[in-house]
């Protein structure tokens, strides 16, 4: 009887060594999900400002070149000109575009993670 319950003792200790690392790997699995949320949304933020100020810069860039979209339409300026804008709004488009994809995918992996527990 002595035997069996040395036996069941040791089982126990190492059913608990289990459980305690298990739940070391989980509180490690958290914090480590927890920093990356933060990260990427410290990420997305930074983006955004970089955005914003892209933004205001085109603006400027806009107020700054309406004096030169004074040329006739067929001068080689005024065509350049009409090409910067449409790839500044093109790039803004996209930048935005990206920026609700990624602040969408952020809060479904938010979600996904504050499910988890």
């Amino acid at each position: 009887m002595y035997i069996a319950d040395k036996s069941l003792s040791a089982e126990k200790l190492m059913l608990e060594a289990s459980f305690t690392r298990l739940i070391n790997l989980f509180e490690e699995y958290k914090r480590t999900t927890e920093n990356e949320i933060n990260s990427l949304s410290e990420t997305i933020v930074e983006k955004d400002r970089q955005i914003e100020t892209f933004h205001l810069d085109y603006q400027m860039l806009v107020e700054s070149l309406k004096d030169i979209t004074v040329l006739p339409e067929e001068h080689e300026w005024a065509q350049k000109v009409k090409s910067l804008r449409q790839n500044v709004s093109d790039l803004l488009d996209e930048a935005h575009a990206f920026s609700l994809y990624a602040n969408e995918r952020l809060n479904l992996y938010k979600d996904m993670h504050k499910s988890n527990y």
